[in-house]
């Protein structure tokens, strides 16, 4: 009798395990290497979701986010990944009831899958490990994050001696400051940054008392990437608080990208 108990305990908790990671609401963290799993036994995905395969078929879920912008792969290919069947496999942005297909394979060695894929700074991926025709199997999908150690921003103000400093990412890179008073920022940059390697904190301060439209500071080849304003140079009013994250500038495009997630402090007297 104690035997049969403790194997059905033991059934109901694979159970409980299998049935939360089919959900979206419910995908457990993505970890840089393996990550074995299996959707054998899962129910059909209800609804069904945007897909380059059946949009309906059992799936395993994953969350996964980076602290330094560029291009991370999702393999099932190489490095020990693999998969018994046929697998899909997708990458979503938003939100689980609200989800947008980002990327999507299918069969990239054999009936097996992998997507290369550009994530952004500090943003939230669901990633979901499905198969085609609404098969199912075991599977071991390798992560590999962008590349570069990840970016920290930490900002301070004591006394009008604004603080910004990084730390980690690729050596070589020039990585900028950009600040912005606009509560928008606070998640996802926007618009109304001011960028530069040197930014004088007054001219933080004038541009929001006076309210003038956002402009780009000076960009020189310096690399500064710890900075300060001598306390006293500035009076800003206390309580101003103001959003800070770390960008390099993306020559091809010609646009700015986060580099970091964003950081904010309040300013003080």
């Amino acid at each position: 009798m104690t035997r049969t108990i403790a194997f059905f305990a033991l059934l109901a908790t694979v159970a409980g395990v299998a049935a939360a990671q089919s959900d979206c609401t419910t995908a457990v963290p993505l970890l840089p290497g393996l990550n074995a799993g299996s959707t054998v036994g899962f129910p059909a995905q209800a609804p069904p979701i945007a897909s380059c395969v059946n949009g309906g078929s059992a799936s395993w879920w994953f969350t996964v986010s980076s602290a330094v912008a560029g291009s991370a792969t999702f393999t099932m290919c190489s490095g020990g990944g693999s998969a018994t069947y046929d697998s899909a496999l997708a990458i979503y942005t938003g939100s689980c009831g609200s989800l947008s297909l980002a990327a999507c394979n299918d069969d990239t060695c054999g009936l097996v899958s992998e997507v290369v894929f550009p994530m952004a700074a500090c943003t939230t991926y669901y990633v979901r490990v499905h198969g085609f025709g609404g098969g199912t199997g075991a599977f071991n999908l390798n992560y590999i994050p962008p590349a570069g150690s990840a970016l920290a921003l930490s900002m301070s103000s004591t006394n009008g001696d604004l603080v910004i400093g990084n730390t980690g990412g690729n050596p070589g890179d020039l990585y900028f400051s950009a600040f912005s008073f606009d509560s928008a920022n606070s998640t996802a940059p926007a618009a109304g940054w001011w960028f530069g390697l040197h930014i004088d904190l007054q001219d933080l301060v004038t541009e929001h008392n006076v309210g003038v439209p956002p402009f780009k500071g000076n960009l020189d080849a310096g690399g500064a990437s710890l900075w300060s304003v001598p306390p006293g140079s500035v009076s800003p009013a206390a309580g101003i608080q103001v959003w800070g994250v770390t960008a390099t500038f993306d020559t091809v495009n010609g646009y700015f990208v986060a580099r970091s997630c964003i950081a904010s402090t309040i300013l003080t007297n």
